[in-house]
């Protein structure tokens, strides 16, 4: 895990740009491969759809960035675990861990048996960073700092009271 939380938040930026433009770019491909009706309804709807579907994606993208790195530490590792926190651990790991482990099995599964026709592989490449991104929320989910005094969200005293 890299020692500040700004290249996570690169990759979050990164991932909420690069999936809405690999979609198009794949759609691009489906329609100059023929392989579309050439009675049907235009390409541009499932197009701009992924443009939409990012867009709309984004706050929760954000919010789940932003709630996993809020106090990250920069000891935290790839597979981190914390026994004194069993409970963010197993939580954080089906959260986070599930998921990154459907689309690692689908990405290996289109590896190994291949795709057809070429421009399929645009989407396994779609799957890489996603995959990495959900492995590095749970890792700096799981490994967060303690919230310090002051931190925690309680009420604050007001000063000169009792």
């Amino acid at each position: 895990m890299p020692d500040r939380s700004k290249p996570l938040w690169i990759l979050t930026a990164a991932l909420l740009v690069g999936t809405p433009a690999l979609w198009i770019v794949y759609w691009w491909q489906v329609l100059a491969s023929g392989s579309l009706p050439h009675d049907g309804d235009a390409v541009a709807i499932p197009m701009f759809a992924g443009v939409v579907t990012g867009f709309l994606a984004s706050p929760l993208v954000l919010a789940t960035a932003w709630f996993c790195l809020r106090r990250y530490d920069p000891r935290t590792r790839l597979l981190a675990w914390r026994g004194d926190r069993p409970v963010r651990s197993v939580a954080a790991t089906l959260v986070f861990g599930g998921p990154a482990l459907v689309l690692t099995a689908g990405l290996l599964h289109d590896l190994i048996l291949g795709v057809e026709p070429l421009h399929e592989y645009i989407l396994v490449a779609l799957r890489a960073p996603w995959i990495a991104w959900l492995l590095a929320m749970r890792a700096a989910r799981v490994g967060q700092r303690a919230p310090t005094a002051g931190d925690d969200g309680a009420p604050r005293p007001i000063s000169g009271s009792p």
